[in-house]
């Protein structure tokens, strides 16, 4: 036997064509020291190739199970996002379809329903016919000076109340004053930062004055309760809002002839302050006759009149000044018939005392809502 030598053998790790999950492995090649025996010129692997045999064998394994493993993990997790995917999708599409389905059959619910806690029924006075002179010196749309007749009627006792309102809302026949951002030009409608003040979305506000409404929002509530007690109601005429708050041409005021104060009417000073008040809230201010609350202060009221700068040409009975052409329709203003003015009556909240005699006229574009306006209505005799 000849001297061993060292030699290098190359072994090359034929592992192509394993396939794993799709992937074929190239080869890897192993190179060790061996010794060997002289046999013709040829070598002989020795125990030590044996063993790098065995450690090339073991690695090409550990190394293609791992490949094989994150490879079957990745698809898995494919498989199963697809599976979740399409899961979610159905999922939402059928509660999607079943949301639907309710909101199509859900009735709309304003803020304010149809159950009323307290008394949401108009209560009304009765007001005898008789004559007046209307107007006076303090301003030149008070004059002329004329003599009107009314005739008899009846007048809601207090200004339509948030609860009364509520209820035109939840029928469909009042627009429930939601948006104050969309206003028209040139009005003095309300921004939304200040609807806090406006009653309706004031929470257990049923027997405040309601506010925020413009002319055609009041007419519509008077045409509801027109077919809903199938009598007509309006709104008063200023002549006829004039003849009550001056006790029907006995006093100046309502409650007589003593000067408007905190103890008489919610006005500009009085406690709470910037604030309107439920109705009724001032005894002493009551009408004498026909029996009434808050005629002067707290909120002013629309009366149905258009606007005139004097009294020149103005019905000597106890008709509205007409407009010229129709303005309302269900609640809305006939084209741009919401620029137009209407007469403002009694002053509000924020009133000094000097502004609030009957005879005192402000005119307001028909569009306006304001927090410090409101309405009261009118009715034929023995309804």
């Amino acid at each position: 036997m000849s001297k061993c030598r060292r030699c290098v053998y190359s072994w090359t790790l034929c592992l192509i064509g394993l396939s794993v999950s799709s992937l074929t492995l190239s080869a890897c090649s192993v190179f060790i020291d061996v010794e060997c025996k002289d046999s013709g010129g040829g070598c002989m692997l020795s125990k030590a190739g044996e063993m790098a045999g065995e450690m090339a064998g073991e690695m090409a394994g550990e190394m293609a199970g791992e490949m094989a493993g994150e490879m079957a993990g990745e698809m898995a997790g494919d498989m199963a996002g697809e599976i979740a995917g399409d899961m979610a999708g159905e999922m939402a599409g059928e509660i999607a379809g079943d949301m639907a389905g309710e909101s199509a059959d859900r009735e709309v619910i304003p803020y304010h329903t149809l159950d009323c806690p307290s008394d949401c029924e108009l209560s009304w006075s009765s007001v005898s016919s008789g004559e007046f002179f209307m107007g006076s010196l303090n301003s030149a749309d008070e004059q002329p000076i004329h003599s009107v007749s009314i005739r008899s009627f009846e007048v809601s006792i207090r200004e339509v109340t948030v609860g009364q309102y509520s209820r035109c809302v939840a029928a469909g026949d009042c627009p429930e004053p939601t948006d104050f951002t969309e206003v028209e030009e040139n009005s003095s409608s309300i921004t939304q930062e200040q609807s806090s003040g406006c009653t309706y979305f004031i929470e257990d506000s049923w027997e405040m004055p309601m506010n925020c409404v413009h002319y055609c929002e009041a007419i519509a509530f008077s045409s509801w309760l027109s077919n809903e007690s199938g009598v007509e109601t309006r709104l008063l005429s200023e002549s006829e809002w004039i003849f009550i708050a001056q006790s029907q041409g006995l006093y100046n005021y309502p409650w007589g002839d003593e000067q408007p104060s905190c103890q008489y009417a919610h006005l500009l000073g009085c406690e709470p302050l910037n604030e309107s008040q439920p109705s009724c809230t001032k005894s002493l201010g009551r009408g004498v006759s026909p029996d009434t609350c808050d005629l002067i202060g707290n909120v002013s009221e629309w009366v149905a009149d258009k606007y005139l700068p004097t009294y020149l040409g103005a019905p000597d009975n106890h008709d509205p000044v007409p407009f010229d052409s129709p303005i309302c329709e269900q609640g809305s203003f006939i084209n741009d018939a919401g620029q137009q003015t209407g007469v403002v009556k009694g002053g509000h909240r924020e009133s000094p005392p000097a502004a609030v005699r009957p005879n005192n006229r402000v005119l307001r574009i028909l569009n306006t809502r304001s927090t410090q306006l409101g309405f009261r209505v009118a009715g034929p005799i023995g309804h």
